[in-house]
């Protein structure tokens, strides 16, 4: 999909539309990962002028996912996984970081649980309505 078309699809007016605009960031992020998964062994882990791997910034999106649905949005007790990267500071907002995962673990589980993660996306924008996708 062409920056442009996913550039329209960035306010979505209805439930339809935040469905499909959910289904153009999947498919980013999977020409991304498809993209990763053919470097050589070791390269999602490697960190660039001091950001994020690609692994980290994966490990960083399911940390979003479970502060924003889980949490935010279904009010979890429990909302984190522990292969989530936590964003600076997030012990302000009481996130317990010991919780996190210390060392980098395998890519395949940081994919398996990202996937997990833009599944629960999908599922819950399934049940969105028009009212809910405007804000109402």
């Amino acid at each position: 999909m062409s920056a442009g078309a996913c550039g329209t699809q960035r306010r979505a007016e209805d439930a339809e539309g935040l469905r499909g605009a959910w289904g153009a960031v999947e498919a980013s992020w999977r020409q991304a990962t498809d993209r990763a998964s053919a470097l050589p062994d070791g390269a999602v882990d490697v960190s660039v002028e001091g950001e994020w791997s690609f692994s980290q910034t994966l490990r960083h999106l399911v940390f979003a996912t479970d502060a924003w649905l889980s949490r935010g949005i279904q009010g979890a007790e429990e909302p984190f996984h522990p292969l989530g990267q936590p964003r600076a500071g997030a012990e302000d907002d009481g996130v317990d970081l010991a919780f996190f995962a210390s060392t980098p673990p395998p890519y395949e589980q940081v994919l398996a649980v990202r996937s997990e993660r833009l599944a629960q996306v999908r599922e819950f924008l399934e049940s969105v309505d028009d009212a809910a996708a405007q804000g109402r």
